[in-house]
């Protein structure tokens, strides 16, 4: 045992070496015969550890409100333009969204975003679910939440729907603004986003749901909406189960320009201080925040 443990090492750790677990094992097995798959996967998984999780697994809420994701987007290469950013909101039940135009990142004008999306939503979530936003984070909008009574859980990953609904109105809108520009129109994107929003949801019937984003937040269309949601999502990543005081990495915001640099996780270890679940959602305590399973390495 002690003399594979050590052929492994002296295999993977050579300057030649760190390659995958396949490699390693038919490397290993040209020197000792008797060595196996399952005992390379096994060493590969005590020293060297996992760099990320394969597969994907959906989250479905439960119910309408009970999850917004946020995001900010940016139109820097229109000229003349009132507003350059635009704070989302999204539904991830109902898929309903609402766009606020804010003037910048600073905290005050996010602040504005995010209050007058809540009012737009119509209903309080019970989560909020955003990337690291500095500015959402701040300790007044923080405060705001917490006297709202809605939990906001921080991501250092994506806020996938977010991010993917930007991607949509983005699209609808410049193909609005394309058109009128070749009538020599001057435009704002902002004159674009009532229409826009409209069309997406009340008029358009969204691929997931099977009608639209206004008619998934009726009442009677709730139980048909869980079906169709539950039946779309994807569940093949596994985990390992983490309990309280379990060591785990955390995975590292990557900033603009440093991308390539910084590892995937954390090199240091933190505690598993409390575990949250909640209608199907289970959140880790690490290092004072929130966090999803996703987001950390045991």
């Amino acid at each position: 045992m002690e003399s594979k443990n050590k052929l492994l090492n002296s295999l993977y750790y050579d300057q030649a070496g760190f390659s995958s677990i396949q490699n390693l094992y038919k490397e290993a097995k040209q020197i000792d015969k008797s060595i196996t798959l399952a005992f390379v996967k096994e060493w590969h998984n005590n020293n060297v550890g996992k760099s990320r999780y394969k597969g994907t697994n959906s989250f479905v809420a439960p119910y309408p409100y009970y999850e917004y994701q946020v995001d900010l987007f940016f139109m820097t290469d229109l000229e003349n333009q009132k507003f350059k950013i635009g704070f989302i909101c999204i539904d991830i039940f109902t898929r309903y969204c609402v766009v606020v135009p804010i003037k910048s990142k600073q905290e005050a004008d996010v602040a504005q975003g995010l209050i007058e999306a809540l009012h737009k939503m119509g209903k309080k979530p019970i989560y909020i679910y955003s990337d690291d936003e500095g500015s959402l984070n701040s300790n007044s909008i923080q405060k705001y939440l917490k006297e709202q009574g809605i939990k906001h859980v921080v991501t250092r990953t994506h806020a996938h729907y977010a991010e993917r609904m930007v991607r949509t109105l983005k699209a609808m809108i410049y193909k609005r603004i394309d058109h009128d520009l070749k009538q020599g129109k001057t435009i704002q994107w902002t004159d674009y986003l009532y229409q826009v929003l409209l069309t997406y949801n009340d008029k358009l019937t969204h691929s997931s749901l099977g009608i639209t984003p206004n008619e998934a937040r009726k009442p009677e269309n709730e139980f048909d909406t869980k079906i169709r949601l539950e039946l779309k999502a994807k569940r093949n990543r596994k985990y390992e189960d983490l309990e309280i005081g379990d060591k785990v990495k955390i995975m590292i915001k990557k900033e603009k320009n440093f991308k390539e640099r910084i590892p995937l996780y954390s090199t240091k270890m933190f505690e598993i201080e409390n575990i949250k679940k909640e209608d199907g959602l289970k959140l880790y305590d690490v290092n004072g925040k929130l966090r999803t399973r996703n987001e950390i390495l045991k």
